[in-house]
């Protein structure tokens, strides 16, 4: 076994002991005899620190591995593990693009429709305000009156943002030449 947790051997026949005194809960040195294996390497993948594959390699030849060849697979494998791990954080920055996404369609409908449903009854408001205004011949509840109407128009004109910014944001807004 190498630092990295890497097996191999040169020969299987020697094999006898090392397997069941190792606890290791295969039957590797059966399943590679049947096939004629002589050679084998086993080097482990890890993902956060924990071991979640192997990498077999197997020969029919006597003496296949040297300690460079195991050194270059383990480095195979590590840059396999950075790519998995790598992937995997692509995939969840993805996923979190998509539910950012979604969040940010949903507050834009949201401000919307908040848009709409406060402007309804703000027209009423002004609509009426107006009439009165119109009307009106005390000076003072004609001020008033003033008060009430400029203060809705101001209301008015900040909902209209609100829905003017949240078309922007959907890809909605449209633009009149005048």
């Amino acid at each position: 076994f190498t630092p990295y947790g890497s097996f191999w051997t040169n020969d299987l026949a020697g094999l006898r002991e090392e397997f069941s005194q190792n606890r290791i809960p295969i039957n590797l040195r059966g399943l590679c005899e049947k096939e004629g294996y002589r050679s084998i390497a086993l080097i482990p993948l890890f993902k956060e620190g924990k071991i979640f594959g192997l990498l077999q390699i197997n020969d029919r030849r006597l003496q296949k591995f040297s300690n460079q060849d195991i050194k270059f697979l383990e480095k195979v494998v590590i840059s396999i593990s950075i790519a998995m791990t790598r992937k995997a954080i692509i995939q969840s920055l993805e996923q979190a693009k998509i539910q950012a996404e979604a969040a940010n369609h949903a507050k834009s409908r949201f401000l919307s429709n908040m848009s709409h449903e406060l402007r309804t009854p703000l027209n009423a408001v002004l609509g009426f305000s107006e009439i009165l205004r119109s009307r009106e011949r005390d000076l003072q509840k004609s001020r008033f009156l003033d008060s009430i109407h400029t203060s809705g128009e101001v209301l008015l004109s900040l909902i209209n943002d609100i829905l003017d910014l949240s078309k922007i944001e959907s890809g909605r807004m449209e633009l009149e030449l005048d």
